[in-house]
């Protein structure tokens, strides 16, 4: 796997982010990103924060997802420098903070209710989403977009049966069961937009 790979794998799931973001960029606005990697999503919703003297919050702890390959690529690289790298060739480093540690931790320090926009593409097994749903949607404003990425379908829409058997696996078959479920069990109102959910 290339280091670089890219989070947002195509053009209209990266039209999607920006317009999320665009709805509520706006002077002093705060996105709280979960997952972050090299930076792909993270510069794509930064360089619109950028325009309205607003911030993104990445959180990551840059070692990869244990037991499949970016922990292994985490390993041999400094993941923390190659996202860096990619924030400041997009002269970012003024919009966007990163946060260096486990999302199961980091939630504890952070306010309810500041984020205009929570987009959560961390862990991807049931148990991870589960909980990055559970702590960080108290931290979202009234209104606010609570989204994530790799939510391929509904989860009434799906082999339930398929769905829990590979819940606890980054992807199988090229599906993330394990976001499936715990968006589909989480919220009662949701749409998906290529891959990207969101709360209704």
């Amino acid at each position: 796997m290339n280091i670089q790979a890219q989070q947002i794998h195509n053009k209209a799931q990266a039209n999607t982010l920006r317009k999320w973001t665009r709805e509520i960029a706006r002077p002093g606005a705060k996105v709280l990103e979960i997952g972050s990697w090299c930076g792909n999503s993270s510069t794509i919703i930064g360089n619109i924060l950028k325009k309205h003297d607003a911030h993104l919050y990445c959180i990551d702890w840059w070692k990869g997802n244990i037991g499949i390959e970016l922990e292994t690529i985490a390993k041999e690289n400094d993941i923390f420098q190659e996202f860096w790298k990619n924030i400041c060739g997009n002269k970012l480093q003024d919009t966007v903070i990163p946060i260096r540690g486990n999302s199961d931790i980091v939630h504890e320090i952070l306010k309810p209710n500041t984020f205009d926009m929570i987009f959560i593409d961390g862990d991807h097994r049931y148990d991870q989403v589960d909980k990055d749903l559970k702590n960080y949607l108290p931290l979202i404003k009234k209104n606010g977009i609570f989204c994530g990425h790799d939510c391929e379908a509904k989860l009434e829409d799906c082999d339930y049966e398929f769905i829990t058997e590979n819940k606890n696996m980054d992807a199988c078959q090229s599906t993330h069961c394990g976001v499936i479920l715990a968006v589909g069990e989480f919220l009662t109102k949701y749409k998906i937009v290529h891959k990207l959910w969101r709360k209704q």
